[in-house]
């Protein structure tokens, strides 16, 4: 359980744990968990800087360990069960952790290869880019000046 002055976003065993519940490894163990692929701290972070997401998020996380503390050491079943108990009182939750989760773990390498796509980004290999118009530029540079 983390402190009074810790934020359960900064609990890295918690996050871990909560992203491997919304996303688990694949039955076939081919897609690992979205908490062991280390994307904790980045989606933290997203979470965080967002004043409209963080403290409702926040509050259901505090929630979460006060109901479960076990969280981050509990199995699957009872994780899985945890989270949709404080889902009724905070529904914000689970969209709030899903879309940058879901950017994360679907931009990953691991799970890019595994999918059978590139483990890299999508851009620019293989799309043909336009050159610049040296007069797009001239007209911003003039711009600049007055």
């Amino acid at each position: 359980m983390t402190s009074d002055t810790t934020s359960p976003l900064e609990d890295a065993a918690l996050v871990t744990a909560l992203l491997d519940t919304l996303i688990p490894p694949s039955e076939d163990a081919k897609l690992p968990g979205a908490g062991t692929l280390g994307l904790g701290d980045g989606v933290a972070a997203a979470i965080a800087s967002n004043p409209r997401i963080a403290p409702p998020v926040t509050a259901a996380l505090e929630a979460l360990l006060h109901q479960t503390p076990d969280f981050a050491t509990a199995d699957l079943d009872t994780r899985v069960e945890a989270l949709k108990t404080i889902e009724a009182a905070h529904p914000a939750l689970i969209p709030s952790l899903t879309t940058p989760l879901y950017f994360a773990y679907y931009q990953h390498p691991v799970v890019l290869v595994t999918l059978g796509l590139p483990g890299r980004p999508p851009y620019p290999g293989g799309y043909e880019t336009d050159p610049t118009d040296p007069e797009l530029l001239d007209l911003l540079r003039s711009r600049a000046k007055t």
